[in-house]
């Protein structure tokens, strides 16, 4: 499931799709990211953050935003190198599984029409 960083959004997938995975949205993210540098630079950080998440898998994109933050870090841009090595994992659930507390979980099973069944 895709979702903003709305904490009881989050609480509700948890809850309600045991095992589901929750992936932020890239787009939300990428917003949230672009605010923190000036007008000027972000073109620069957008074209960094399309590279980072058109990656086709994880360890790649993980390797990636290490050199964006990176970068970044050495523009002197701190608070931008710190977001993406804290949040930009939230964004790749799309890329494949990452270790997760609830592994194991038995995940809702989509019956006829989409409705979820167990």
């Amino acid at each position: 499931m895709v979702s903003d960083e709305h904490e009881g959004l989050k609480a509700a997938i948890a809850r309600h799709f045991q095992g589901a995975a929750h992936q932020r949205c890239q787009v939300h993210y990428a917003r949230n990211l672009l605010g923190i540098v000036s007008f000027a630079k972000r073109k620069e950080l957008a074209l960094d953050l399309k590279a980072l998440f058109a990656a086709p898998e994880r360890e790649m994109a993980l390797g990636l935003a290490a050199s964006v933050a990176g970068k970044w870090r050495g523009k002197g841009r701190e608070k931008v190198a710190e977001h993406v090595e804290e949040h930009v994992e939230e964004c790749l659930s799309c890329l494949g599984p990452s270790p997760s507390p609830t592994a194991g979980a038995s995940a809702p099973r989509m019956g006829k029409r989409g409705s979820t069944r167990r």
